[in-house]
């Protein structure tokens, strides 16, 4: 997010929203993985991917080594140790020895960086392509070229693999679960955690003998070797320290008396090494400090340079990054005194130096940009020094390089801040550079880890202006890249930017930066579920603006619809919408604009229980969009598939269908078959094919859908979303146990993600009820229905629909358990509720009303029982017609009511008539085509007439009707 308002983009966004598509909050940036026969591929032999070639002056590990290759012998049954040490130890360097000098026991041998996800998603990768040359020209992206070479080590075995610098256990967990077949080697700085997980193997120091050798071997002039056991005990036998010095020594060609006397001499010290965690630490700081100077002296920008890194991420910082690097700002600059005096010309000739080029206009910096060949010779520097590692695109600075590069000192203490802002600075360049739309997604990405190091190493009182502008674009790249899990974090990114502004600007309420860092917040709450938090704020400005909240226009009324729409209070967004659609078109907005704000109104509409309105709005939508933009465009494609929504709710699925295949065709001629809002279409697609009776096809599509994207969006929850419309699929085909598969894997990735109390995670614990109900497990349903019942009040409310709905769910699942005591009250509350619910379509209160006459019927209440069903029946046949769900359960229903009376002719009677209905016009997956046989079945071999039929459940119905006034999709489904 800018600092200020972006442009309008009425896009609709909710689970109860028709007009959601793939701008839904939890569908993200995001391509699409083909499935590939990772299986049928073989690696060829001395496949080795390390990224360094082998240290040809490795020494002093032996004893390390034998223990290596002791533990990993495959007859001990250890698949991973881990190599722990402080950092510049040599751990990595051990892991790569080991797998160099045992590479004939291994293949393929692959080295990934554990602290860097970009990075082992690119290592990944290029593995596959050695592995499959075939992958990269068929245009897959290296996330899902990386998924295919993960599924390929799940197949295979022989391999070794080594995962760098993990940082945590909780990294390499997920690895570490699901590759077995192979070795894993893993390198950290963090001691403890990982005795339940793996082998350990601590390593220290070097030997003295072996750190003297080393520096022997390194040292191109050579010296003596008294000099060198002196120089290593001075180092601590560190063999990064070693390395560094050894760099020195060769860069300046100086022996190793003086560089013993640099590290020795106390004012040296003093300046170099600040406050540090141990002795390690002090070691290193000394040696680079001296290699810092070193560097200095012969190029005048190096340390410069490696300052500003220091502020990064310490991998894949893109060298481009650098592209606007300014001179050092806490050095004199050489135009500085040419500016001062240019203030002074009387204004003429001030004005005309300007022009001229001699001074600068007021405001800008007198400190120049350094020209690409003037950074490009900094670097070469520092590599040289082995204070950075470089290639043609980015650039990689070792952790405790940046910490002693960011220390301040006496002597650059000025110059270390003058980095950090600098840093600043090129981030924010970056980022306002950054595309919107699908253009920009790469670089967001490669931005995400650079934003998130500046602001973890910056305190919040040092945040300024700029600071808080990237902090605000970070929650806006968080909102769309992490999992809402993290919304946390990103009202925390957004409040740190509140206090940064109120303490660098004077500012009142109406102040632009406030507004749109407002404007931010509110979007983060309705990112992370908190809408209650949300209804506040904008009712609060609306009192503000105006009375009764009419104070607010644009998008804040927008955001405030939303939140009701949120909350199951669409009656409460319609008169919003309806006066920003009066506000839209007298002012002669755009089409575009009109008609996103017509499409959330008629998605309010919809939800309130009007969905003549509801269609007509999303026709005319879909006719003006056509009309003014061509047709061919993503807008009209949503004003496609909301029209199309709107049909299938208003039993035209065929029409449904229809308008889902163009969109499709459309969606993959703009964005290619891997786009996320393809993925939504065909979700979209295939719940059109559910509600034209055509399972199979729905079954078909989803499963491909699920099966090509694979672990793909494993930070989003598009495959879980798919996965829970997959189980309505299979519970309406009659396929109960798949169903109750597919429900349980998708409930837990949403609980993972989003906690129990999150209203999509309500909706599908309900939708999982359902499906056991369905399998006949009722008994099972009672607990998760209680459980759900006491949340759904405490989120929604007591009255709310989706409390409704459990609490006529758990009735039912009482009275199915024998339980009639409980069952009665609570179907008699949702019957209550649903009458008075305003906007409740007459389906929903008949489903409650058969459901309360059942719990009648089962305590004994014959009388009240049959009154009210011959009612119902009456009702049900006039409102939804014969061949609804809803008058086939009515009628079964009284007919068991008249077998438990003893009037089995008519019993037998109606459930002959309920059966051929059944048959006839329900899915094969309705549980009263599976049940109305049998209640016939038991009249004919009962020895008293209705006797069976006193214990069976209340007849199943439609889940659609369940205490609401329409069928809610599946969270997730359209973005």
């Amino acid at each position: 997010m800018a600092s200020e308002e972006r442009p309008e983009q009425f896009i609709a966004s909710g689970i109860g929203s028709t007009a959601v598509k793939y701008n839904f909050g939890l569908i993200q940036h995001h391509t699409h993985l083909p499935f590939l026969p990772t299986g049928e591929v073989a690696a060829h032999d001395g496949l080795i991917r390390l990224s360094e070639p082998r240290n040809q002056v490795f020494v002093g590990r032996e004893r390390e080594l034998a223990r290596l290759r002791d533990v990993l012998r495959p007859e001990d049954g250890r698949t991973a140790v881990v190599i722990h040490g402080m950092g510049g130890v040599g751990k990595t360097a051990l892991a790569l020895e080991y797998a160099y000098r045992y590479r004939e026991d291994h293949n393929p041998i692959l080295r990934l960086p554990a602290d860097s996800p970009v990075g082992m998603t690119a290592a990944l990768a290029a593995f596959a392509d050695d592995l499959n040359h075939l992958l990269e020209p068929s245009g897959l992206s290296p996330d899902q070229r990386a998924t295919w070479a993960k599924n390929w080590l799940q197949g295979h075995g022989g391999w070794l693999l080594i995962l760098d610098n993990a940082e945590r256990p909780a990294d390499v967990d997920a690895l570490l679960g699901s590759l077995v077949g192979g070795r894993i080697l893993i390198t950290t700085r963090q001691a403890t955690g990982w005795h339940a997980r793996c082998g350990t193997l601590a390593l220290d120091e070097l030997p003295e003998d072996a750190a003297v050798e080393f520096l022997e071997r390194l040292v191109v002039d050579g010296g003596e070797r008294a000099r060198f056991r002196e120089l290593a005990g001075e180092l601590g036998c560190l063999p990064l320290a070693l390395e560094q010095a050894a760099a020195y020594l060769n860069q300046t060609r100086t022996d190793p008396s003086g560089y013993l006397a640099l590290l020795r001499d106390p004012a040296a010290e003093a300046l170099a090494i600040g406050p540090r965690r141990d002795e390690h630490e002090r070691t290193v700081a000394r040696v680079w400090q001296h290699s810092l100077r070193a560097a200095q002296d012969e190029n005048p920008y190096a340390t410069y340079v490696l300052r500003v890194l220091s502020w990064f991420a310490p991998d894949q910082v893109p060298r481009s990054l650098l592209g606007r690097l300014r001179e050092d700002r806490s050095a004199p600059s050489g135009r500085a005194a040419r500016r001062l005096w240019g203030w002074t010309l009387p204004y003429a000739r001030r004005r005309w130096a300007q022009r001229a080029g001699w001074v600068k206009e007021r405001g800008r910096t007198a400190h120049r940009e350094l020209t690409g060949p003037e950074i490009d010779r900094a670097l070469g520097v520092l590599h040289a020094y082995s204070l950075i590692r470089l290639d043609r695109e980015s650039v990689k600075v070792h952790r405790l390089v940046q910490a002693v590069a960011r220390t301040p000192d006496p002597a650059h203490g000025r110059s270390v801040r003058a980095a950090r802002q600098e840093a600043v600075e090129l981030l924010l360049g970056a980022v306002l550079d950054i595309p919107d739309g699908t253009g920009g997604w790469a670089r967001e990405r490669e931005m995400v880890p650079h934003l998130e190091a500046l602001l973890r190493l910056t305190g919040p009182a040092d945040d300024r202006v700029d600071t808080a502008a990237l902090l605000v674009r970070l929650a806006d790249y968080s909102s769309r890249w992490s999992r809402p899990q993290e919304g946390a974090l990103v009202l925390g990114y957004l409040e740190r930017a509140d206090a940064a502004l109120r303490r660098n600007i004077v500012w009142g309420g109406s102040h632009p930066a406030r507004t749109a860092l407002s404007s931010n917040y509110t979007e983060a709450l309705i990112y992370a579920g908190e809408l209650e938090r949300a209804v506040d704020r904008l009712e609060h400005e609306g009192r503000r603006r105006g009375p009764r909240g009419r104070g607010l226009t644009g998008p804040s009324l927008i955001r405030l619809a939303r939140c009701y729409m949120e909350l199951g209070r669409p009656e409460q967004a319609v008169p919003l919408l309806k006066r920003e659609l009066a506000a839209v078109m007298s002012g002669g907005g755009d089409v575009r604009r009109t008609v996103g704000v017509r499409g959330r109104l008629a998605a309010a509409y919809q939800a309130a229980g009007w969905p003549e309105h509801a269609v007509a709005m999303f026709e005319r939508n879909l006719f003006d969009a056509e009309a003014a933009l061509g047709g061919q465009d993503a807008d009209t494609c949503d004003a496609r598939e909301n029209l199309a929504d709107a049909y299938a709710a208003s039993q035209d699925p065929l029409r449904a269908v229809e308008l889902y295949r163009q969109s499709l065709a459309r969606r993959e001629a703009l964005f290619g078959p891997r786009h996320p809002s393809v993925f939504a279409c065909r979700t979209g697609l295939a719940l059109a094919y559910e509600e034209a009776g055509e399972p199979g096809r729905a079954a078909e599509v989803l499963d491909h859908g699920i099966a090509e994207a694979g672990s793909l969006f494993d930070e989003t929850l598009i495959v879980p979303a798919m996965r829970s419309h997959r189980a309505r699929v299979a519970v309406g085909a009659g396929q109960p146990e798949q169903a109750l598969a597919l429900h349980e894997e998708s409930l837990g990735d949403w609980i993972t993600a989003l906690g129990d109390r999150h209203p999509d995670v309500l909706h599908l614990k309900k939708a999982f009820v359902v499906a056991l109900m369905a399998a006949g497990e009722e008994e099972r349903a009672v607990p998760f229905l209680e459980e759900g019942l006491a949340l759904a009040e405490d989120v929604f409310g007591g009255s709310h629909a989706e409390t409704t709905a459990f609490r006529q769910l758990l009735g039912r699942a009482l009275l199915a358990a024998g339980d009639t005591r409980r069952a009665v009250p609570l179907l008699e509350r949702a019957l209550l509720e649903l009458e008075s619910a305003a906007g409740v379509r007459p389906a929903p209160v008949l489903v409650a009303r058969v459901d309360r006459a059942s719990a009648y019927r089962e305590s004994g209440d014959l009388e009240r029982a049959v009154s009210l069903l011959e009612g119902t029946l009456y009702d049900a046949e006039a409102h939804c017609g014969r061949r609804d769900g809803v008058t086939v359960a009515a009628r079964t229903a009284l007919a068991r009511t008249y077998a438990a009376a003893g009037d089995t002719r008519r019993a037998v009677s109606l459930l002959t008539t309920a059966a051929a209905d059944a048959e006839r016009f329900l899915g094969p997956g309705e549980p009263l085509v599976r049940r109305i046989p049998r209640y016939l079945a038991e009249l004919a071999g009962a020895g008293r007439p209705g006797e069976g039929s006193q214990a069976g459940p209340a007849p199943a119905i439609p889940d659609q009707y369940e205490g609401q006034g329409e069928a809610r999709a599946e969270p997730g489904a359209q973005p």
